[in-house]
């Protein structure tokens, strides 16, 4: 088979993917931004393959994990980080995001499509809430675990980010 038929049978299509950025380092911008970055997505044989490519990432991934088996509004998170960056991305299901920047700003997202990723980055307080059975949430992460890294109270969250400003 030609690799031009190959090409044409699989569709391979470019489109945007709406990555949702929270810029802790940046003092002026305190919770969250919309930018648009290029993922690919190529069909093949009634199935979508979704790439993320190094380059497009805010990081370098030092961590991957992943979160399912959650019951139904179950909620999760209760805590910030000092350091470490992540992006979220449902590969099913519906969570809701609450996120918190510790000065009065809160920002809320649904994730419910693989194509839609969620940058969380130092000094945001977040809770994820379970909305539909057989959910994953998948954690691309900047660090390896680090106990040190996490800020679970969040009086110590506020006290942490008035420090920031």
């Amino acid at each position: 088979m030609e690799i031009a038929t190959v090409i044409e049978e699989h569709r391979i299509r470019i489109i945007k993917v709406v990555l949702l950025f929270y810029f802790s380092s940046i003092k002026e911008r305190r919770l969250t931004e919309i930018l648009s970055k290029s993922a690919q997505i190529i069909n093949v044989q009634n199935a979508k393959l979704s790439v993320l490519e190094g380059y497009l990432l805010p990081f370098e991934v030092k961590r991957v994990y992943y979160i399912y088996d959650v019951p139904i509004e179950s909620v999760r998170g209760f805590h910030a980080h000092k350091t470490l960056e992540q992006l979220l991305i449902s590969l099913g299901g519906r969570i809701d995001v609450e996120m918190d920047d510790g000065q009065g700003k809160k920002n809320y997202y649904i994730l419910d499509s693989p194509e839609k990723i969620l940058y969380v980055g130092p000094s945001c307080w977040r809770t994820m809430t379970w909305k539909t059975p057989n959910t994953t949430l998948f954690v691309l992460a900047s660090q390896q675990y680090n106990p040190s890294d996490y800020i679970r109270d969040y009086d110590e969250f506020i006290k942490f980010t008035a420090k920031e400003r």
